[in-house]
Formats: structure tokens, sequence, C-alpha cells
């Protein structure tokens, strides 16, 4: 009869996967490298935002920074990990690019101008009014002396104005803007993919615009599992140049995927993508 009673309400069932309130959670090795990448995400828009002091987006920034870090508090707090990682390649790494590219243009724009305003000399015209008085109150010894004088300031009129000519005009030089790079499909160049077909053990592949079609099929489906993005359309290679840490431009082949109605280069080192579109005179 007891055993009965304990069966009926569920008494005899393990009490070992029961979880405690409060209890932390477990995170394997690459949810680990998600949430350090998101904390570094979080601490440029932090430095972002300072650089924009002073100007209308600084207010901007600061109201990303607040959302991003309430996302990733939800995300973690769920252990969707993966998902957060998904939200920083589609949304916040875009948006530290843009305005990072665009107060480096700022910035250097301001340097050039400086430097161009302190290489021009100052040129002070003395009005040539004040050297022909000068010749007539001095002139009155004799004809010659008034005549050098008259000379010198011609001289000076004529001097002041080619100064005027040479240092009055404002530098040309050529303001940079902010544009989605043009590429071009590089229909011969091949670029190299690993996937780990065994634990610990990875293989290498190869994928350009005349693979066939089963290659660029198992290419797209491992970026759409890497990258957790569906329909994912492999387009073909193309090269691209990038800005590292100290400002340098990089060239790099990257193949080129066409994402939700949009196209993208995608670095295989590090699994970015940034917007692109194709330079259809010479593709």
């Amino acid at each position: 009869m007891i055993q009965f009673v304990r069966s009926l309400f569920g008494l005899n069932k393990s009490s070992s996967n029961r979880k405690v309130a409060g209890a932390g959670l477990s995170y394997d090795q690459q949810e680990v490298e998600y949430i350090k990448d998101s904390n570094n995400r979080l601490a440029a828009l932090v430095q972002l935002q300072k650089r924009y002091k002073n100007t209308p987006h600084a207010e901007k920034i600061k109201l990303v920074y607040e959302k991003t870090k309430k996302i990733q508090w939800f995300l973690v707090s769920k252990k969707r990990v993966h998902e957060l990682e998904l939200f920083h390649i589609q949304n916040t790494d875009h948006f530290i690019s843009t305005f990072t590219l665009i107060v480096d243009v700022y910035e250097r724009h301001q340097e050039i101008s400086y430097q161009n305003s302190v290489a021009e000399p100052i040129v002070k015209e003395v009005p040539v009014q004040q050297v022909a008085v000068a010749a007539e109150k001095t002139g009155s010894n004799g004809s010659r002396q008034k005549g050098e004088l008259f000379e010198i300031a011609e001289r000076v009129k004529n001097r002041s104005r080619q100064s005027t000519t040479l240092y009055t005009e404002e530098p040309t030089a050529p303001v940079p803007t902010l544009a989605i790079p043009e590429v071009s499909i590089n229909t011969i160049a091949k670029v190299f993919y690993h996937k780990e077909e065994a634990p610990g053990k990875q293989t290498s592949f190869e994928i350009s615009f005349v693979s066939t079609q089963e290659e660029k099929e198992a290419f797209q489906q491992y970026i759409s599992s890497r990258l957790g993005i569906q329909e994912v359309h492999y387009v073909g290679n193309a090269r691209i140049n990038l800005l590292d840490n100290k400002g340098n431009i990089q060239k790099e082949m990257a193949p080129v995927l066409y994402l939700r109605n949009y196209l993208y280069a995608l670095t295989l080192h590090d699994y970015r993508i940034f917007p692109v579109k194709i330079n259809r005179a010479t593709s």
C-alpha cells in the first residue's frame, strides 16, 4: 500500500536532476571565448564613446553600449551564448568598424589641415601708401633720392601682390568619404578553410569560383553552421583591403557571400563579415 502511494505521487523518482536556485551556470570553452569577445566589444564601445566626446554622436554611442550590455546579460543568463556571438557579428562589429573609420578619417583630415596651416608663412603686407608718403618726406633733398624711394614702393607693391597669390589659397587636399567598397570576383583564385572532421583533427579544403556544385554546397553548409546563419550562398572570391589594429591596410583574398539580400566578404581567420558590392564592369 505504501509503495502504491509513493508511486502514485511520484515519490520514488530520483532527485538527482533537481536544480538549486541561484546555482552558477557552466559554459564550455567555446562559450567562454564568446563571452570574452563580447566583453572586448563592450570595451571598444566605451573607447569609441570617448573619441566622440562633445559631438552629437556621443549620446547615441552611449545608448548603443547600454542596450548591447543588456542584450549580453540576457543571453548569457539564458545560456544562449552562440546567439550573442551571432548578434555581435551581424550588428556590433559593423557599428564599431563604421564609426571607428569615420573618426579615424576625420582626425587624419584635421591633422593634415593643421600641418598645412602651420607650414604657411605669415606675409605682412606693407601698405604702399605709407612707403609713398615716406618717399615724399625724404625725397625733398633731391629728385634722384625721391625716384629711388618711389621705385622701392613699386617693388613692395608687386611683391605683396605675388605673396597674396601664393599664400592666400586654401589647401585643396581631397576629403575622404565613407562608402561600401567595390570588389571584383576573381574567377581563378582559391581560398582555403579548415574543418574539424574528428576531435582534434582538422582537414583543409579549398573553394573557388570554378569549384564543383558539391564543393560549394559543402562550403555553404560549413559557413552556415559556423556563423549560425541560414541560407548562405557562395558567390566567389575577391581581394579586399582591411585595416589592422595599427591602422595599416592589409590585402586579403576572401570569399564573398550572399546573405539576406546583401553581399558580404568573409575573413576566414576570424570569421568576420564586411558589407561589399560587386563592380559589375570588371567582374
